[in-house]
């Protein structure tokens, strides 16, 4: 029985959740790209798509505690549980996020008026790469989960693996939220809208927090790997 299982295994939970991870890190810079490209003009929902990725990744994870290591080193599952539950948290940014861009906040609006406007700001080009460099870098460090030897795990040797970002991201922020305020749709508050929520001054807020909310969830995800070393 144990040979059967062994040569007609599916494969191993743990290349399993590895792969769903990095799919998932994947998927959400595909998301930030799309949002932030002045030709898509309607805004497609990815959180559902991303928590189920990580919901995967974070099952297979389970399921590779249980798995024979034998001559491999012990699965990293602590780090793994932390690294997930970073991911998770930047779900939650993206999906404040989403909300707040699409007119009516509805799937497959279009993009308000409010996110057109910051689509059409240089300094939003700046703000964005920031945060796509960081999910790059974070995408590197996946492979740890993958990475079974005593030795160090290379990926650590990569410059951009230990880059904060933070400094980067402040600095593009600040610029184009000064940017932003002087556009016309954030000249004034309109006194006329039922909910705060429809205030253009605070859907731009929202865009901007989440940005920052998403690098502050990768750094997690980057200590987390970091100190497994």
């Amino acid at each position: 029985i144990v040979l059967f299982d062994f040569v007609f295994s599916p494969g191993r939970a743990s290349d399993f959740a590895n792969t769903a991870l990095g799919e998932a890190v994947d998927f959400l810079h595909t998301a930030i790209s799309k949002h932030f490209d002045r030709t898509v003009v309607h805004v497609r929902f990815h959180k559902g798509d991303l928590h189920d990725m990580i919901a995967r990744a974070e099952a297979m994870g389970a399921e590779a505690e249980n798995e024979p290591r034998v001559w491999r080193t012990p699965w990293r599952g602590h780090v793994f549980t932390a690294v997930v539950q970073a991911a998770y948290r930047v779900r939650y940014s993206l999906a404040a996020m989403e909300y707040s861009m699409a007119e009516g906040f509805n799937d497959g609006g279009r993009k308000s008026e409010v996110m057109r406007m910051i689509q059409e700001k240089p300094e939003c080009e700046k703000l964005v790469e920031v945060v796509k460099s960081k999910v790059s870098s974070v995408r590197g460090l996946v492979a740890i989960f993958a990475h079974e030897t005593q030795q160090r795990f290379p990926g650590l040797d990569d410059p951009s693996a230990l880059q904060e970002y933070r400094s980067d991201l402040q600095r593009a922020r600040k610029e184009l939220a000064a940017e932003v305020a002087k556009a016309h749709p954030m000249a004034s508050q309109d006194a006329t809208v039922a909910r705060l929520e429809e205030d253009t001054v605070c859907q731009a807020c929202v865009v901007l927090g989440s940005m920052g909310s998403i690098l502050s969830g990768l750094r997690k995800f980057q200590h987390a790997v970091m100190r497994a070393e």
